[in-house]
């Protein structure tokens, strides 16, 4: 039994560095050129036609909630490529599959813009607010170094917000540090069980 609570400890124990290691930085990213966005996908919305309302394109979904999210025409001199507006609607972006960090540049007109990240279970793992202080702002904006991996995250506007060049990284399926503390916890009582039947 004393082998039991000396393996049951240092299981916890594990756990708990794996939980403390795995963790990275969570917060707002304002650049490209974010360590956390190394690797990243990026979508420049030429990928459907101009016109196209609600697109998804690759492993991303952008929906309006009270509105259509729609590809427009390029903006000269300050979207590059296509971009995605929303008319004072909010709109989610949903992710087919997890992402460790995402972010877009942007342009948000009159109205301050708050993006929030959410896991699977729908749990918000973290906001961002834009401030826009003017008629308009733009720049790059987005969010990741969570714990958990983000499902979907939701943009919230009352005027309009252009979005151009949105960039994703596709979270690694690395298990969580509860899931190793679980199955260790298996391999050792499998291992008392096989001690009992040879002692």
């Amino acid at each position: 039994m004393k082998n039991f609570q000396k393996l049951s400890i240092a299981v916890v124990v594990l756990s708990a560095f794996f939980a403390t290691t795995s963790a990275v930085r969570a917060a707002a990213i304002t650049t490209t050129a974010d360590p956390l966005l190394t690797g990243s996908t990026i979508i420049d919305f030429t990928e459907a036609p101009v016109g196209t309302t609600d697109p998804t394109i690759g492993n991303v979904s952008f929906t309006g909630e009270t509105g259509p999210v729609r590809i427009t025409t390029v903006i000269p001199g300050a979207l590059d490529n296509h971009t995605t507006t929303s008319f004072g609607t909010n709109f989610d972006i949903s992710f087919a599959l997890p992402v460790s960090a995402f972010g877009m540049d942007f342009i948000a007109v009159n109205s301050d813009t708050i993006i929030q990240a959410f896991d699977v279970f729908d749990t918000l793992l973290g906001t961002t607010t834009l401030f826009s202080g003017g008629p308009s702002v733009s720049g790059f904006l987005g969010l990741g170094g969570f714990a958990s991996s983000i499902a979907s995250a939701k943009i919230l506007t009352t005027d309009f917000l252009l979005i151009s060049n949105f960039h994703y990284v596709t979270a690694a399926s690395v298990p969580e540090a509860g899931t190793l503390a679980l199955f260790g916890l298996g391999l050792a009582g499998l291992g008392l069980m096989r001690r009992r039947r040879t002692a």
